[in-house]
């Protein structure tokens, strides 16, 4: 019965189709006709004061603004109970591919895999701008096709791309991420570029904040 009563909730807001109004019986016969239920006057009246209840809970919630920052208020931790982690060094060691040779095809260069890519441009094969601009043509072919990006950030892309050149270039190599072109998701906000959620009523919605993982991919020290 409580679920019966939770979902006639959500139906019977939907027919008043207004926050303010109170559930009335009427509300609740036209809901239950939605799916198909069937409840006595009895019942009905029965239910009522607990679905305008709950409804004024609903409702008092509307009236507190929460920045999309805030994480929602749920936590969980799977780890048992006295479970350290085990610890590990500060630094990291990567195993490169050795002998890797960079192909003739710009095709093939594109379906090379990370640790590929990473060699090429840890022993200077080929520069971080060479790869963007790689995948920069081939977004820009396919995906009227593929539809797979919303918003092509080239001029970053391609200054993010110079810096780490210079750096590499300069014996500063930060690890295997260094210099590899990346796609954010546009769940993560960036500013001055459209993070739309991916739902419609959201496709030209600019943030101003900076997702964590952007600031983590940019941060200055090693990967």
């Amino acid at each position: 019965m409580k679920f019966y009563f939770r979902f006639i909730l959500i139906l019977a807001v939907v027919v008043t189709g207004c926050s303010q109004r109170k559930i009335a019986n009427r509300h609740i016969r036209a809901a239950q006709r939605m799916d198909d239920l069937s409840f006595s006057r009895k019942e009905i009246n029965t239910m009522r004061p607990y679905l305008n209840e709950n409804k004024n809970g609903y409702d008092s919630m509307r009236d507190f603004s929460i920045d999309y920052s805030v994480a929602p208020a749920l936590y969980f931790d799977p780890r048992p109970d006295n479970f350290k982690f085990r610890k590990v060094s500060d630094s990291s060691h990567w195993d490169y591919p050795e002998q890797i040779v960079v192909p003739t095809s710009e095709t093939e260069i594109a379906f090379m895999t990370v640790a590929q890519l990473s060699s090429l441009i840890k022993n200077k094969k080929i520069t971080s701008t060479q790869l963007t601009k790689i995948y920069l043509a081939r977004i820009k072919k396919y995906n009227d096709s593929l539809l797979a990006v919303i918003t092509i950030t080239e001029d970053l892309a391609l200054q993010q791309a110079k810096k780490a050149d210079e750096e590499i270039a300069n014996g500063k190599y930060r690890g295997p991420l260094h210099g590899i072109p990346y796609g954010i998701k546009d769940l993560f906000a960036v500013p001055g570029y459209k993070t739309t959620w991916g739902a419609e009523p959201y496709q030209n919605q600019v943030l101003n904040d900076t997702a964590e993982v952007v600031r983590k991919l940019k941060r200055p020290e090693p990967y």
